[in-house]
């Protein structure tokens, strides 16, 4: 058991060991005996400070709570000690970057929300690739104006990719600061030229002639302001730079400025740094009052985007519990909005068997709501910014959904099995005792629906198939559909097409006969039903269809009479008329083609 101390390193607490204290004390004595005597010596040994307090934090980032003299020992290692002043050379202040990125790269990719903008994504991927976030920001913001490509990304990232545990140490990266000692404006340049070790003028002339291209370079460098921030301390210029932040290159920068500070006391008369100051601070005041706005509304879109997302998800939720889950069979089809209500489950059953469907319906169940969940939790975590593992939960809603995905294509196979043969049945009905050159087609009263107090309408439609309701219960009325051809005998014939699906031939007829279809032929005009009435053993549908054909003689005449179009079918005639155009003339077929025929 070792006694702790609680110390002030630039304004932040820390716990650290006995032994620990002692050798840390000593270091920054030593220090302060190196540097106090000397001019700026007070501004080096506060940024010496800063850094092993920022060295230290990363340290309480990965949850532990005392300093040891392990720690010590190792931030001695980074910072240097006086006595290596000496030995140092120029060569040694600049790192290479690819060595750098080869020794630092990232393993694995997180999200480093404690640097981030929002949600860390942009931070994660620049430490998984080494590089400087500011890059990787304005692929988003770009593609965000490529159709929302950048913003749908962003937000299956944000879902997808855990929280990093441990922040890596983004000193050991070259990053990008505005360098407001060698500024024009805002230092978005010249920091953009420290970075990438090129004379600023020709960043300077590219912006300039972007802003004469509909003033791209306007908004481009206001853009840039806004996500480059400023190098302030003296640690970060020194990573601006791309030199190592230890103790002599801390005293090296510090002293660098006092020079420029003198040099430039002794260039520019008093009025003119006057100038120069109220003018720079104008366009300062002015560009962070911008900023400030937009980081207010950015994140007011944030919040407004997280409503939406969480009312949208609530809306789906609710509309996947009252038509997956609620057993109703009530059909609804005099509402304001004409909006059917109706069970999924109730209208499954003519699918399959209820075994079957209820399992069917729970797999559709599971990979239905995940999604909608995951969005819900993604709104909800943009308004009120609570922290979730989300690795666990992506992970085991994946292994869900993905499940469930595969048990719903055997099932799927093992139902579609059930319509995997067809057959058709045919009736040959031929009217003998009509002798006269005109047939005129009717159409029935839809004894199902048309007065009939028992059915209500639901508008719901499988294929060619209505479903209705009566005195409470559903059933399945079909629409057939009327066609005509030419008759090789000279008289007029009609031939019933009864068409069913089956498990196999012997089934797919079964099928075929389980319903029939009611027309009549009334003196010199015939009468047909809008719907034929599916009548099964176990009601299942089963691609029912009722195809009519009317063989015409040469040289009759036929004439489709009021609502016909509802069951005519692509009847091909000689002036191309459309079928709802068909009705209210008389055709004549002539060389085995329908004509239209002025009477």
């Amino acid at each position: 058991m070792k006694k702790t101390v609680i110390i002030n390193i630039s304004g932040i607490i820390f716990h650290i060991d006995e032994d620990a204290y002692g050798f840390l004390k000593n270091y920054l004595s030593e220090i302060e005996k190196h540097f106090l005597s000397v001019e700026g010596g007070r501004e080096i040994v506060e940024d010496i400070e800063n850094r092993i307090s920022e060295l230290f934090s990363k340290k309480i980032e990965n949850k532990k709570e005392v300093i040891n003299m392990t720690d010590i020992k190792k931030v001695v290692e980074i910072m240097g000690t006086p006595s290596d002043f000496a030995e140092e050379k120029d060569d040694d202040e600049s790192y290479s970057m690819e060595n750098e990125k080869t020794k630092y790269k990232s393993e694995n990719f997180f999200r480093d929300s404690n640097s981030g903008f929002l949600g860390g994504i942009c931070s994660g991927i620049a430490n998984y690739f080494n590089i400087d976030p500011i890059f990787i920001r304005v692929i988003f913001g770009v593609s965000i104006f490529f159709y929302g490509t950048g913003l749908l990304l962003y937000l299956f990232l944000w879902i997808a990719v855990p929280k990093a545990k441990n922040i890596s140490d983004k000193n050991k990266i070259k990053k990008i600061y505005r360098d407001m000692e060698n500024r024009v404006v805002g230092g978005v340049i010249s920091g953009i030229s420290n970075y990438f070790n090129i004379d600023p003028i020709i960043f300077r002339i590219i912006f300039g002639i972007s802003i004469f291209v509909y003033g791209l370079g306007v908004v481009f460098y206001i853009f840039l302001w806004f996500l480059i921030p400023e190098a302030i301390s003296t640690s970060q210029k020194l990573k601006m730079k791309g030199k190592r932040i230890n103790i002599s290159n801390i005293e090296k920068s510090i002293t660098k400025e006092l020079e420029n500070v003198k040099d430039n006391f002794g260039e520019l008369s008093e009025k003119n740094k006057k100038k120069t100051k109220i003018l720079g601070n104008f366009i300062r005041k002015f560009v962070d009052f911008i900023l400030l706005i937009i980081r207010i509304s950015f994140k007011l879109f944030k919040m407004i985007i997280g409503i939406f997302f969480t009312l949208i998800g609530l809306v789906l939720l609710t509309a996947f519990f009252s038509t997956f889950l609620i057993e109703q069979t009530t059909v609804i089809s005099d509402n304001i909005f004409g909006i059917h209500t109706f069970s999924l489950y109730a209208y499954a059953e003519y699918f399959a068997n209820s075994f079957d469907i209820k399992i069917l319906l729970f797999i559709v169940s599971v990979i239905v709501l995940i999604p909608i969940l995951l969005f819900i939790l993604l709104g909800l975590k943009l308004i009120f910014k609570f922290k979730s593992k989300n690795k666990l939960i992506i992970l085991s809603s994946f292994i869900t959904w993905f499940t469930a995905f595969l048990f719903l294509i055997i099932i799927s196979i093992n139902i579609s099995n059930e319509f995997s043969e067809e057959k058709t049945i045919k009736n040959r009905v031929v009217f003998d005792d009509f002798q006269l050159d005109t047939l005129f087609i009717k159409m029935n009263e839809n004894k199902f629906l048309d007065k009939n107090p028992n059915y209500k309408k639901s508008n719901i439609w499988i294929g060619d198939i209505l479903i209705a309701n009566k005195n409470g219960k559903n059933e399945l009325l079909g629409k057939p559909t009327l066609n005509v051809e030419k008759s090789e005998t000279n008289k007029f014939e009609l031939i019933v097409n009864y068409t069913a699906l089956g498990k196999n031939q012997k089934e797919a007829k079964e099928n075929a006969k389980s319903f029939t279809y009611d027309f009549e032929q009334k003196d010199i005009s015939i009468f047909f039903d809008p719907y034929f009435l599916i009548k099964m053993k176990k009601d299942k549908w089963k691609k029912q269809e009722l195809n009519l054909i009317l063989k015409v003689p040469e040289g009759k005449t036929i004439h489709f009479g009021k609502n016909t179009d509802f069951i005519i079918y692509d009847i091909k005639n000689i002036n191309n008329y459309w079928d709802n155009d068909m009705v209210g003339k008389f055709w004549l077929m002539k060389n085995g083609s329908l004509f239209f025929n002025k009477k």
